[in-house]
């Protein structure tokens, strides 16, 4: 029978985890270079960026682009962001020294304290600038940061009080780590290169070159640079037998991997793990990073292991470089392990409407369906723990204070299909679900039958929408819950999510 307890706490955490916009940004990073959920688009000025979570985003008469606010704590001051642009082609050592003067003069109480240097997820170089002023008698921190884009510079002022707020700090910086120029081309608008007999494609680096090597079941990637002696190189793997990539994965896997890796090339010596990390890249899979030191043909050397699931099969990339490489290649292939997809995609798979599919397949619930353009997946461990995620999640555009999600989960069928479904209507409105309609059977692209529930739920002063999706296999269900503000805008997503759950299969 339909078991109340796990059913509703998982409704209950779609509406308490994600009623305010970009909360489930929160918890493991990507350690990829583009961020598309909720990225702000300034076309006037010709940047972007991914604001920090939980900030509100909005437009002022006292500036050109739209101002970022953090969390009010009570002070009566409300950390901000600010965004303006100056046409230069100086130099950003010149233009950090400008700047300089002009702060000087034109700040009360200005003092600089300290001089940095960072570059963007795009690799764009940022000089960075803490200074202390004064505004109506309030001490204030000031941290300019002046980002590179060539013929022009986007200068980003965050101010917060001098002596608390700080916790915000880390999360303005990693924000101004996903600054692009919209000018710059996205490696995803490369060439891809196709390995249709291990079911994968790339973009490869520019200036890298696509080799054939013994022993190799796929080309491998290589680059020589001056003064190295050894070349770098990308080689890979395919295989089906990895489960969830998730981090009691990693943290098996780390163990294992030096001996793999032996067995792999012989001439690698002296390995040890450094680190590991989950992360999710562009085309929105699931992927483990693990970075080693090693030696091969006698040379130093960083070792990194890319994993990443796309679905139809698990993609190994194996990036070796001396330890004196550049860290710019460390960038580009990143950038390249960002574009991976399944072949089919690239090699022109569509749906019924002539437009290109994306597939995402969880493995450890054994389940498939198409992921709907301009959406992003969050795994598990980036996800709220209250949320208790068995599986990812999809979040659409935020717009208004909620982002649109769509949660997964299973649950067991003791009974049948209509006592499973008569009991989820029944505990659904028992724990505050409002307008329950009566469920109503559809079948999928591929013929499964499913069932749909809608509902409307109370949540903080704010009327949501909630569909709920619910997909039987022999002795259990996958069920998904899609969570909207039930008036406005994003009433505009419901036929996307449908088309998602009519795509969903059980299997790949």
């Amino acid at each position: 029978m339909f078991k109340t307890k796990t059913f509703l706490k998982h409704a209950a955490a779609c509406v308490m985890a994600f009623a305010v916009a970009g909360q489930a940004a929160a918890g493991t990073p990507s350690v990829f270079p583009r961020q598309t959920a909720n990225r702000v688009v300034e076309e006037a000025g010709g940047f972007s960026y991914v604001p920090p979570t939980g900030w509100r985003v909005e437009a002022t008469n006292l500036s050109e682009f739209k101002v970022l606010f953090g969390r009010s704590d009570g002070s009566g001051f409300t950390p901000n962001v600010n965004f303006n642009v100056s046409q230069s082609d100086a130099a950003l050592d010149e233009f950090k020294a400008l700047a300089i003067q002009e702060l000087e003069a034109g700040i009360s109480g200005f003092a600089l304290l300290s001089e940095s240097t960072l570059v963007t997820e795009r690799g764009n170089d940022v000089v960075k600038l803490v200074c202390n002023s004064t505004l109506q008698r309030r001490s204030l921190r000031q941290i300019f940061y002046l980002v590179d884009f060539g013929p022009r510079k986007l200068v980003v002022t965050y101010t917060r009080l001098r002596n608390s707020q700080q916790q915000n700090d880390a999360a303005v910086e990693a924000m101004i780590k996903t600054i692009e120029s919209l000018d710059d081309t996205s490696a995803s608008a490369g060439k891809y290169h196709v390995e249709a007999g291990g079911g994968f494609a790339y973009v490869p680096p520019e200036g890298w070159q696509l080799k054939d090597e013994p022993g190799a079941d796929f080309k491998v990637l290589a680059v020589r640079r001056a003064g190295d002696a050894a070349e770098s190189a990308v080689a890979f793997f395919t295989t089906n037998d990895i489960p969830a990539l998730d981090a009691d994965f990693r943290r098996s896997y780390r163990t294992e991997l030096p001996n793999r890796l032996r067995g792999f090339r012989g001439d690698l010596r002296n390995i040890r793990a450094v680190r590991d990390e989950g992360f999710t890249t562009e085309q929105g899979y699931p992927g483990a990073k693990f970075v080693l030191d090693a030696t091969y043909s006698g040379v130093r050397a960083q070792i990194i292991l890319y994993l990443v699931d796309i679905g139809s099969t698990t993609v190994a990339a194996l990036y070796m470089r001396p330890r004196t490489g550049s860290l710019e290649d460390d960038q580009a292939i990143e950038a390249m392990i960002n574009t991976l997809a399944p072949a089919e995609a690239i090699e022109g798979t569509t749906d019924a409407k002539g437009t290109g599919t994306r597939r995402h397949y969880e493995r450890s619930g054994n389940f498939s369906y198409d992921l709907p353009e301009g959406w992003s997946l969050k795994q598990p461990d980036e996800l709220p723990a209250s949320v208790n995620a068995e599986f990812a999640a999809l979040f659409g555009p935020a717009s208004g204070n909620i982002t649109p999600n769509v949660l997964f989960f299973e649950d067991t069928l003791s009974g049948t299909f209509s006592d499973y479904l008569e009991a989820a209507v029944q505990s659904i409105r028992d724990n505050g679900g409002r307008n329950v309609s009566s469920p109503e059977k559809l079948r999928t692209d591929a013929g499964l039958e499913y069932a749909r529930i809608l509902a409307t739920r109370m949540d903080g002063g704010q009327r949501l929408q909630q569909a709920y999706y619910i997909f039987p296999e022999r002795k259990r269900v996958i069920f998904a819950i899609y969570t909207r503000l039930a008036q406005g805008r994003q009433s505009q997503l419901d036929e996307t999510v449908e088309t998602v759950m009519q795509s969903f299969r059980f299997g790949r």
